[in-house]
């Protein structure tokens, strides 16, 4: 079980797991590169990545 992260507890994520951290970071990550995928697409870029 995931335990909680360390901190002084002033913060947002105050008690909360280190997974649960890492499951933000991935999702806001993968929202942003599905928004540079769009982008391409309606630019007319057929390779979504360089």
């Amino acid at each position: 079980m995931a335990k909680p992260r360390p901190g002084k507890g002033k913060g947002f994520e105050e008690g909360q797991p280190a997974q649960w951290l890492a499951y933000g970071i991935v999702i806001h990550h993968s929202y942003h590169v599905g928004q540079i995928v769009l982008l391409r697409q309606l630019m007319g870029h057929k390779e979504y990545f360089i």
